[in-house]
């Protein structure tokens, strides 16, 4: 099953490698050819649009390197890495806090999960300004909620604010950003068997919640009806995939 998902991914990454090949040589021509221009605010302009053009290109290419089974699944202090997220947005000046924190353990993927929540904090920075963030606890399950001060998103708007490239809030049409960053999250919390949902914080600010299992489940414990078990038959369709195992790779104590 993990050669399967393998081939998948080297196939998808090596076609989108080849497409960000060919465009980042015309990309690079046209940059050169942009500081050929004397008008400064029209070369100013260029110069964004093909710089914008780049980021779309290298964000698409780590949207197809998702290797959600490639990195091994370990024993990780949630409540820790966490904390470290926060404090490195906080030590470049950013508004980053910890507002609840509960000691968690869990089995996951470390560098995939920080990757997810780095990208909904960098979203709560972009579109509220400030991200409040909490980790409490369950029996089975870890929850995360990400809070900011933003303008939310309407509750039918919100399963299309997870689909690759859209982006919903056209008042902040001047951020800067691709529009993979919650579809890349969702991939990554989905592959580890958790749920990722939006909702709106009272009259102002967006709240994404995060549901992570303590250990790992099989497909059978999974409610059929849950956005997760839609995820996995669909990787299981698409995949050619059998079998009741949510990873295909042992977990590493650590």
């Amino acid at each position: 099953m993990q050669e399967r998902i393998q081939r998948l991914v080297d196939d998808r990454t090596a076609f989108a490698a080849a497409i960000a090949h060919d465009l980042g040589t015309p990309i690079t021509r046209l940059h050169l050819r942009a500081h050929e221009i004397e008008e400064v605010a029209t070369r100013s302009r260029l110069l964004a649009d093909l710089d914008q053009m780049r980021r779309m290109i290298t964000a698409t290419l780590e949207f197809a390197r998702l290797e959600f089974a490639a990195e091994p699944t370990e024993k990780i202090d949630l409540a820790s890495l966490v904390q470290t997220l926060c404090d490195d947005y906080a030590d470049l000046g950013e508004d980053v806090a910890v507002e609840e924190l509960k000691a968690t353990t869990i089995l996951a993927k470390p560098t995939s999960l920080r990757r997810a929540l780095a990208n909904l904090v960098d979203n709560a920075l972009k579109y509220g300004l400030r991200a409040r963030v909490s980790l409490t606890a369950t029996d089975r399950d870890a929850r995360i909620t990400i809070q900011d001060d933003g303008p939310g998103i309407p509750p039918d708007l919100r399963e299309e604010a997870f689909k690759p490239f859209r982006r919903i809030n056209q008042n902040h049409a001047h951020v800067d950003g691709t529009g993979l960053g919650l579809s890349i999250a969702r991939s990554i919390i989905t592959a580890m068997g958790g749920e990722i949902a939006l909702s709106n914080a009272g009259q102002r600010g967006l709240t994404v919640t995060i549901v992570l299992p303590l250990s790992l489940r099989t497909r059978d414990e999974i409610p059929s009806g849950s956005k997760v078990a839609t995820h996995w038959a669909h990787l299981g369709i698409k995949f050619g995939l059998r079998g009741n195992s949510m990873v295909d790779d042992e977990p590493h104590q650590s």
